[in-house]
């Protein structure tokens, strides 16, 4: 029936779905309850079993009466008539601008098309793009990743990401430092060229036909203040969402903080790459400028050997 129709019958598995991020209006105070808790690994064990009792049960089945009571005592009319049908003209909206299939691909530009200064990273993306040394993404960056089905049929390569630069102490230093060494630099390079007032940041996501899911970042992202983000390539669509707000990164740099934030992809189509600059907790000290220089000074036999190792 389409929610008395003020909405689409499909809004609310659209607003549930993980792919996108749709408002959904709250309750009336006092009318909803906490169906169940997963705890952390360590106390999960621990504090579960204290839950699973029969007073904790009849505890549970009186809020389940008492909720119901209040359910029927006028409290969703009046928040039908003041909060909900008010809200409806931004909820389909909301779920207009999400259904927005991605715009037409344009034409190709070719590596000429980038402005400066993201001629020479953009060429260099392209290139390692092609070498067939893309590194697989990790298992956590997997999931994140929603589709990338539109860039991947049309540039022949599938969707990815790959990290480069310094990582906490306690991680391996990313395998592609020394299979890409000349873009690891140029791409710390241009975020100095975007922002000379930045501070220098230590790692860079690098991301190829990716439209990622809502999320904020952790793993080796967690403890960053501060992100910075563009987008490269012969695409359309593919804007970025920072909690609701849209923003063009194509060749436009934002920053963000993306550990607080939740953000995510819009459907593109076309060659779409982007860079997002970040430094995880643990590595304001080891800006990726600096270890850049560290890698050049090694003797050529090194970095052969490190190259091998990291295939």
């Amino acid at each position: 029936h389409g929610y008395r129709g003020l909405l689409p019958p499909t809004y609310i598995d659209a607003a549930l779905d993980d792919a996108s991020l749709l408002p959904v209006p709250a309750a009336p105070p006092g009318t909803t309850s906490l169906a169940s808790c997963t705890f952390l690994k360590p106390y999960h064990w621990r504090l579960e079993p204290l839950l699973a009792n029969p007073a904790v049960e009849a505890w549970r089945a009186a809020a389940v009466k008492r909720l119901a009571v209040r359910a029927l005592d006028g409290r969703f009319e009046e928040w039908y008539e003041r909060e909900l049908l008010p809200a409806m003209p931004a909820l389909r909206a909301a779920y207009e601008a999400d259904r927005t299939e991605a715009p037409p691909r344009p034409a190709d530009t070719g590596a000429g098309g980038a402005p400066e200064p993201f001629g020479e990273v953009l060429r260099l993306l392209r290139e390692a793009d092609a070498s067939g040394l893309w590194p697989e993404a990790s298992e956590g960056r997997k999931r994140a990743i929603a589709a990338g089905e539109a860039g991947e049929a049309q540039c022949g390569s599938t969707a990815g990401s790959f990290t480069v630069g310094s990582m906490p102490e306690h991680l391996e230093p990313p395998k592609a430092n020394a299979l890409f060494p000349e873009f690891m630099a140029t791409a710390f390079e241009l975020e100095a060229a975007l922002r000379p007032s930045r501070p220098p940041s230590s790692s860079i996501t690098v991301n190829r036909h990716a439209q990622y899911r809502p999320h904020r970042d952790t793993g080796a992202g967690a403890g960053q203040h501060s992100s910075l983000i563009v987008a490269l390539g012969d695409f359309a669509g593919g804007e970025l969402m920072v909690e609701g707000a849209t923003h063009d990164v194509r060749y436009r740099p934002l920053e963000f903080c993306g550990a607080t934030q939740r953000h995510w992809t819009r459907p593109f189509s076309g060659e779409r790459y982007s860079l997002v600059w970040f430094t995880p907790k643990g590595c304001k000290d080891r800006p990726g400028l600096e270890l850049c220089r560290e890698q050049r000074q090694l003797p050529e036999a090194t970095r052969t050997g490190e190259i091998g190792h990291a295939e």
